[in-house]
């Protein structure tokens, strides 16, 4: 910077001087020769001849001047001429600057966007579907595909894919040892091709549907989990193209997440699978607990009325009436474990009717007077994620009230009220002793409070043994999607 400015300093100072000599020089050199004539020529010589040296004196000056003003003017003409060419340097360096960049602001904005999806979401094939795409976009190829291998890595499938043409390409199955994809998982680094059908190190691979799809350059890319190979990421053109170590680098980002998006996925199904065998657990013990020890106080006292029929007709028949109605109340409980085991719902397109459906369950699974009450305008009020939250809470305060209040009746609210959105459920069961705890519900209660607190919600919560519980979760409205 200091140089550029020491350099037009010394170019405005030129065109100064130059500017003072073309006035004043002329000026001074007239004078002089006017001043030569007067004083020294005509008194030492005839007139003529005194004007004739005068003459000839200017022309000469005139000349000398001249030379000195072009060459002045052809040195300021090359010093222009250096700062043109310096200034268009500069110029094309910043813009090589700019777009340089631009690409790399590109490609982390890509790369974190990608790295967003894949911790927010656990549907792998969406995420390596958006991972193809991007590396396309950002690498500016005519294809880009990812393949994954079987779990004993005998063979590699085509998984997800952009831009390609061909039904063979696009549902492509084969060993793992063919291909570029072979050549990738063999060196287990990135594969830079530049000519697909004339590459020594592919000669030995089958390449007829690469020739089809008409791809000639080629970067593949491996990505692992552990140590192990878990696939390959490719981008390539249809035309003869130079990618550059830079591009295999960027590639290798995209294939690391694609390794984090199927570990991921691994981790979200082994939480399911946990979640699954936790539950059938749960289901077990309950079943024998509850469930499966009634059955045995029933058959038992069946085998006894048995035994006594034809000797206490009438201790037989309230046995009998005993059995009816210990059977009436398993009914009961198996009625409340299929409430509760129903699917989880994932959408609520109308939360008041979602709600209304769920009081109809309960009075037709349990038996119990179930009412709702829906006040005020909630249509379009709340989001997607507000509505499924107050759904999911309601749903466990009733599985609560028909697991374990021994209630005979239910109340729901669901309710615009002035500032907030309240929601309300209220039994009149068993009830317990707030200092305790829910109980046998606490589970249920905890989920309750988790999904209050993450809404933002107020949760109140009143019981009392032998007058019932009332759960009630109030949404401000300044939370409430307006």
């Amino acid at each position: 910077m200091t140089r550029k400015v020491r350099s037009l300093a010394s170019f405005y100072v030129s065109l100064k001087v130059l500017r003072v000599i073309a006035i004043i020089a002329p000026v001074a050199f007239a004078v002089g020769v006017g001043l030569l004539t007067d004083r020294v020529l005509e008194p030492s010589m005839a007139e003529h001849w005194a004007h004739l040296i005068a003459t000839v004196m200017i022309g000469v000056g005139a000349f000398v001047f001249a030379i000195f003003i072009f060459a002045l003017l052809n040195r300021t003409y090359r010093q222009l001429e250096q700062q043109k060419e310096q200034l268009e340097r500069q110029a094309v360096e910043l813009q090589s600057a700019t777009e340089a960049t631009r690409q790399q602001a590109e490609e982390w904005k890509s790369l974190f966007e990608l790295g967003r999806e894949v911790t927010a979401s656990p549907d792998l094939k969406g995420l390596l579907h958006s991972i193809v795409s991007r590396a396309k976009s950002l690498l500016n190829t005519d294809i880009a595909a990812l393949m994954l291998l079987t779990p004993d890595g005998e063979y590699a499938y085509m998984t997800a894919h952009a831009g390609l043409r061909t039904p063979g390409m696009q549902q492509l199955r084969l060993l793992a040892e063919h291909g570029i994809q072979g050549l990738v998982l063999e060196t287990g680094g990135p594969v830079i091709v530049e000519d697909y059908q004339r590459d020594e190190r592919l000669r030995n691979r089958p390449a007829r549907l690469v020739a089809e799809e008409g791809l000639v350059s080629l970067i593949s890319v491996p990505f692992s989990r552990k140590g192990k190979p878990l696939g390959t990421l490719t981008v390539g053109n249809r035309h003869a193209t130079r990618f550059d170590q830079r591009q295999g680098e960027l590639l290798e980002a995209f294939a690391s997440w694609a390794a984090v998006a199927t570990e991921t996925s691994h981790l979200y199904e082994k939480v399911e699978s946990l979640a699954r065998l936790e539950e059938r657990e749960r289901i077990g013990m309950d079943l024998h607990d509850g469930v499966i020890q009634s059955i045995y106080a029933v058959g038992l006292n069946l085998e006894d009325c048995a035994e006594r029929v034809e000797q206490s007709p009438e201790e037989v028949r309230k046995g009998l009436e005993k059995a009816i109605d210990d059977l009436s109340r398993v009914i009961k409980d198996i009625r409340s474990y299929i409430f509760d085991l129903r699917p989880q719902v994932s959408q609520v397109a109308d939360l008041p009717q979602a709600i209304r459906e769920l009081v109809r369950d309960v009075r037709v699974n349990t038996l119990m007077d179930a009412e709702l009450a829906i006040e005020g305008q909630l249509d379009g009020l709340l989001d997607q994620d507000q509505a499924l939250a107050l759904f999911h809470i309601a749903q466990e305060a009733l599985n609560n009230v028909s697991r374990h209040s021994k209630a005979t009746s239910v109340r729901v609210r669901l309710a615009a009220d002035g500032d907030r959105v309240v929601l309300e459920v209220e039994d009149n069961g068993v009830g317990f002793d707030m200092k305790e705890g829910a109980g046998s519900g606490k589970q249920g209660m905890r989920n309750i409070n988790d999904r209050a607190r993450s809404l933002g919600a107020a949760l109140t919560v009143d019981s009392e043994r032998g007058h019932g519980t009332r759960v009630a979760v109030e949404l401000p409205m300044a939370r409430v999607k307006g």
